[in-house]
């Protein structure tokens, strides 16, 4: 796993590199805040054909594959096959990203071992009285990232990392959320 989540910026560069490479991903198929800020609004497959043309722009071997024919899966929506023995870049298993979201704070709520409880200290998240774990002094928005519209993410590293050093693995605000490859 990353550390930090993709930001915008890094999804542009590849994406700008894919599209030059006979993959059907852009620029425009994520959105972003700003270019420190996570990428959102992309689909399973856009986030697919980036970790393979991630891969290839920096000399790894891609993961994923077209089934049947084991070329680059570069184009479409069919379900590719993954190697998870090769070193490019892939999207973790739902197992993975539980552990690695965790940080290995296991039996808690959140992915610190210090408290069962949230404030806008330590995530970007909607805060609401309705939940008791939820004890921030602010409601609503994070304060510093609501700026009226959604999503209001927040850039990418600004919260404290979890016991594996991974930043952002906890909260979500607004409608948007970040991919973390």
């Amino acid at each position: 796993m990353d550390k930090y989540e993709v930001m915008k910026a890094l999804w542009d560069e590849v994406a700008t590199w894919a599209a030059a490479n006979g993959y059907d991903i852009t620029v425009l198929g994520g959105a972003g805040v700003a270019s420190n800020h996570p990428v959102y609004d992309v689909t399973w497959w856009e986030c697919v054909k980036f970790c393979n043309a991630r891969s290839q722009k920096e000399g790894l071997t891609p993961c994923y594959t077209n089934t049947g024919n084991g070329t680059v899966f570069k184009a479409g929506t069919t379900e590719p096959a993954c190697n998870y023995s090769v070193n490019g870049y892939r999207l973790p298993t739902e197992a993975e990203w539980e552990k690695a979201a965790r940080g290995g704070a296991g039996g808690h709520r959140f992915p610190w071992s210090d408290a069962d409880t949230i404030t806008h200290s330590r995530a970007n998240y909607y805060s609401s009285t309705s939940y008791a774990y939820d004890v921030s002094a602010t409601r609503g928005n994070h304060p510093t990232w609501n700026d009226g519209t959604t999503p209001c993410t927040s850039a990418v590293g600004s919260f404290a990392p979890n016991g594996y050093g991974l930043y952002d693995m906890a909260g979500i605000c607004g409608s948007g959320a970040g991919i973390g490859i």
